[in-house]
């Protein structure tokens, strides 16, 4: 298969926009208004008011939205005067049947997020007879986020099964990114771009720094401003900052009702998974990446200092892209900022390919994993069918890309076809494309402010802030954001007591254990796989549970690469160890798993791709291996 590089998407028209009069009287050609169908828009400036086009549009649509803040958001301004309706996880299936039962409401308008289309929206629609996909326009908002956060959230690109199937059907994305799913060029779909006909730069400062609470901390004490609007992507980050300058009295997080209860259970206060003025504005306030599009944060007589916080080299999930995240993020503030920052760290060795070894890796390892599909299916022993199984589901990447099985709360009420055979999913494969180029950006400093001038949206004002005492005060991220022991602790006790449900409620149980298993899969896998007495011996212990829930599997026949396992387990997110301790792993490794086998480091060859370097140890230099990416996927469930 050819694969193509993904490249910004070709604009078919372009549209101008000016400033005065909102977006109804800002586009100068009217075919934008209202949407067209077939026709993926791209508005290249937030808050223009192009989802409200639709609200307002006097026809029956689904607007599927990514994010809850930002539903919830738009059906507080839109609710009476539009006769909205929000359909999200908290919202029961009876209040969605009332509602399109209602004949003094015309026009229906539904907004929903992927999952509840999924399960509450087409359940309703097949329930009542409805045939949405001729009587509904449906609405893709925040496109871009499809294809970028599709690597962590199962569920947000299977609606997009449905929307071919719709006769009418536009997406609004907030920049041209390739969409490269061929069945967008076989149902004639163009591409618009709103182009603004005024200048909209901002000044942004850029700070390039190798400690972020130190950069943090100097900037605040520059600016002196009464209020700051921080947007960092990370739970243990921004407890960390919180913790470093001592300022837990003074602020706020806003972030996703997961991460919220995580923080209650270790007694943060002042935690919001919404934004409303009710919660009123700290001097601090942070946000995750949950409030980083779509949503209107408006304050009254504020103008915020705006700080984006980027971390590399120790977690790449924090990155933000200049021509998606920062523009959504500065949009947020509907009122004005009146600072816009960007603190950062670089790291020239971090992990990232170019489009032609994507494109060689994905092909290689495809011929690998049909050359074994093949064995599979001429294997004759259950036994061997399993270790082809196994082995198939460690080819990297073109595993990772493929369309799989997703569980369902409710499987019988989605169609089939959700759980599709394997075939190419195109939405991880562009997001493939997608995080090594913006990856690359954090490479170097120049890559990154290259990035930002070819927004368009920006002028940049650089500078260099550099600590001489970074070890002291350096942010250590772990990987794994829900595992610590007080939430293995809490959910352990929420499987317990939903237990009595298990034959008395059979589907209760099984839908509660599924919301949960989404979440905290980890956490639930070891639940019923190790006895609880066994977890609490480990003191809920995260490393010590998956490392014993990996012995589980191998004595009971689930798992054949025990010692891979335990391994990428074992090192976790560590960059770089001494050849002395690597050795000291694999013979302990070794030795858990009854293998007769004298530890060398060379060795780890064999599971990551690798570096030599020299690692200081005790004031002296030592031969030692930095990993540089697994060679082999970890199952899912460990």
């Amino acid at each position: 298969m050819t694969l193509v590089n993904n490249e910004p998407e070709k604009v078919d028209f372009t549209f101008n926009y000016t400033k005065s009069t909102g977006f109804y009287g800002n586009i100068i050609d009217k075919r934008l208004n209202p949407i067209p169908s077939n026709t993926i828009i791209y508005k290249c400036l937030p808050g223009i008011g192009a989802t409200t086009v639709e609200i307002k549009e006097k026809r029956n649509s689904i607007i599927v939205l990514p994010n809850l803040p930002v539903i919830k958001g738009k059906q507080e301004i839109h609710a009476t005067e539009n006769n909205t309706i929000a359909v999200y996880e908290d919202i029961h299936n009876n209040e969605l049947i009332e509602y399109l039962s209602r004949q003094d409401i015309l026009f229906k308008t539904i907004l929903t997020t992927p999952e509840s289309f999924l399960f509450k929206v087409k359940e309703v629609m097949r329930e009542l007879g409805i045939n949405m996909y001729e009587e509904y326009f449906l609405l893709f908002d925040e496109g871009h986020k499809y294809l970028l956060d599709n690597s962590y959230r199962e569920y947000l690109i299977l609606p997009f099964n449905d929307f071919f199937k719709f006769k009418r059907k536009a997406i609004i994305s907030a920049t041209p990114l390739r969409f490269s799913d061929p069945r967008f060029k076989e149902q004639g779909f163009i591409n618009a771009s709103i182009n603004p006909i005024y200048d909209v730069k901002k000044e942004l400062k850029l700070i390039n720094t190798n400690n972020i609470a130190y950069a943090l901390r100097k900037q605040i004490n520059i600016i002196e401003d009464e209020n700051y609007c921080i947007f960092y992507n990370s739970i243990d980050g921004i407890k960390s900052l919180i913790d470093n300058l001592g300022i837990l009295a003074e602020s706020n997080i806003f972030c996703s009702a997961f991460s919220r209860r995580e923080l209650e259970i270790q007694k943060y206060v002042n935690v919001f998974s919404e934004f409303n003025l009710e919660a009123r504005l700290k001097k601090y306030n942070f946000f995750t990446s949950s409030f980083y599009n779509g949503l209107d944060i408006k304050l009254k007589d504020i103008k915020p200092t705006l700080i984006i916080l980027t971390t590399a080299k120790y977690a790449d999930h924090t990155v933000v892209d200049p021509y998606t995240d920062t523009i959504q993020i500065v949009g947020r503030i509907r009122n004005g900022v009146s600072n816009i920052i960007h603190i950062t760290d670089t790291h020239d060795k971090i992990h990232c390919k170019t489009p032609q070894q994507i494109v060689d890796e994905f092909n290689t390892s495809g011929e690998v994993y049909k050359a074994i599909k093949t064995l599979k299916m001429a294997a004759t022993t259950q036994f061997a069918q399993k270790l082809y199984t196994e082995a198939l589901e460690r080819i990297f990447p073109y595993v990772n890309l493929l369309n799989k099985p997703v569980e369902s709360p409710k499987r019988t009420l989605v169609d089939e076809e959700v759980f599709y055979e394997e075939s190419i999913n195109y939405f991880k494969l562009d997001n493939y494309f997608y995080q090594n180029k913006v990856r690359e950006y954090y490479s170097r400093i120049e890559n990154l402010i290259e990035a930002y001038e070819r927004t368009k949206a920006f002028n940049i004002n650089y500078e260099i802030c550099y600590s001489k005492v970074d070890k002291a005060d350096l942010l250590k991220r772990f990987g794994g954001k829900y595992t610590s022991p007080e939430v293995y602790l809490d959910i352990t006790n929420i499987l317990n007591e939903i237990e009595g449900f298990r034959t008395s409620e059979p589907y209760e149980y099984q839908r509660q254990v599924a919301v949960l298993r989404r979440q905290f899969p980890l956490i639930v896998g070891a639940y019923f796989k190790l006895h609880i007495t066994e977890m609490l011996a480990l003191n809920f212990n995260h490393r010590k549970i998956q490392r014993a829930v990996i012995l589980r599997d191998a004595e009971t026949g689930m798992n054949s690469h025990p010692i891979i396992d335990a391994i990428y387990i074992t090192i976790g997110s560590i960059k770089k160890l001494p050849c002395s301790k690597i050795k000291e792993i694999l013979q302990d490794i070794y030795k858990e798993h009854n293998v007769n086998r004298n530890a060398k480091a060379s060795d780890i060859e064999r599971y990551y791709d690798t570096r030599d370097i020299k690692v200081l140890v005790k004031k002296k230099w030592q031969r030692g291996y930095e990993f540089i990416a697994p060679k082999y996927n970890l199952p899912m469930n460990i």
